[in-house]
């Protein structure tokens, strides 16, 4: 009898102490964009007086081999579709600094030819903050503008691009 009891409340005990609650699957934990993720995107882009100028888009693309980040500004300065090269930033450097070419030599959309110009983040230039993007960057066709029959033109442009939702 005492065996009979002990495989009794042996075998409760187990059916008892093995039944567990299911667990409840957890939702997957949000992971956090990359820089470029933030910044890639669509762009209003407005003068520094804040009149609307054109449209621009910001497209990432990473080269695993090389382990390097490249941005390709697609109607830049309404003009212009460059890849930009983002380089490793100096400890100095602010961590959302973009770089905005350099290009030489760089077609339009109307086939004449450019040198783009880069600047540091001069003024606070070139730095992604808040959605925002305050571009500072040159252009000139001093090597160009004889061939390509257009005016000589050697500027900074400033312009101010904001991301859209």
């Amino acid at each position: 009898m005492r065996i009979k009891l002990f495989f009794f409340l042996t075998f409760g005990f187990g059916v008892l102490f093995s039944c567990t609650k299911d667990k409840t699957p957890q939702p997957p934990t949000p992971t956090e964009p990359t820089k470029w993720e933030k910044i890639a995107g669509n762009y209003k882009v407005y003068d520094t007086l804040g009149i609307y100028l054109y449209d621009m888009e910001i497209v990432h693309i990473y080269n695993d081999s090389a382990k390097i980040d490249t941005l390709v500004y697609l109607n830049l300065n309404d003009r212009f579709e460059i890849f930009s090269r983002q380089y490793f930033l100096p400890n100095n450097a602010d961590p959302f600094f973009i770089r905005i070419g350099p290009e030489d030599t760089v077609s339009d959309k109307y086939n004449k030819r450019w040198q783009l110009i880069t600047y540091g983040q001069s003024d606070g230039c070139n730095i992604w903050k808040n959605d925002t993007i305050k571009m500072k960057f040159g252009l000139t066709n001093i090597k160009y503008w004889i061939e390509d029959a257009t005016p000589y033109l050697d500027t900074v442009i400033k312009q101010v691009a904001v991301k859209q939702h």
